[in-house]
């Protein structure tokens, strides 16, 4: 749990790191991963990406049900899981730009890249995507629309697209 946030991390000295995660037991396993590796600059948020900043709900109906495939949608509830949407975490770390994205969010990539705006927006601000794109849930042609329209060249490698944003080069 948060590997990638720490193999990141020791790889690129200096950087800094948010994992957004939803499920409190996951959470508590990625800040000991984190923790137990010193010297890397990274931080929790127990939450989800989302299109809006809202309340959110874990869904375990998807795939096997456990907790590496728990999904997440809006309610109007307050349930203490919040939605998070890129500009507000870009707003709360105090970062202009986000130098890599890498995104493996059990459908929810459909509602982060939902609002064309927005979208266009925080891809102006990102460098690099990893996303993994979950294509019984989201629609892989209008988020590679949208990579493109950002100036994103990129490519797929079975689940994962990977992308560089030629304005930030």
């Amino acid at each position: 749990m948060g590997f990638f946030t720490i193999y990141f991390n020791l790889y690129f000295p200096g950087s800094e790191a948010v994992a957004v995660e939803p499920d409190l037991k996951n959470c508590y396993y990625i800040s000991k991963n984190i923790s137990d590796n010193p010297g890397i600059n990274a931080s929790v948020l127990q939450g989800g990406l989302w299109k809006s900043d809202s309340f959110l709900q874990i869904k375990k109906d998807y795939r096997d049900g456990l907790e590496w495939s728990y999904r997440v949608e809006e309610t109007d509830k307050d349930t203490g899981l919040k939605g998070y949407t890129i500009k507000t975490i870009l707003q709360r770390k105090n970062w202009s730009t986000l130098d890599v994205l890498k995104m493996d969010i059990e459908g929810s990539e459909k509602a982060v890249f939902g609002e064309r705006h927005a979208t266009l927006e925080f891809l102006s601000k990102t460098r690099f995507v990893a996303i993994e794109i979950h294509d019984e849930l989201a629609d892989r042609a209008e988020i590679n629309s949208l990579l493109e329209e950002a100036g994103f060249e990129f490519f797929d490698d079975s689940y994962n697209t990977f992308g560089i944003n030629r304005n930030l080069l």
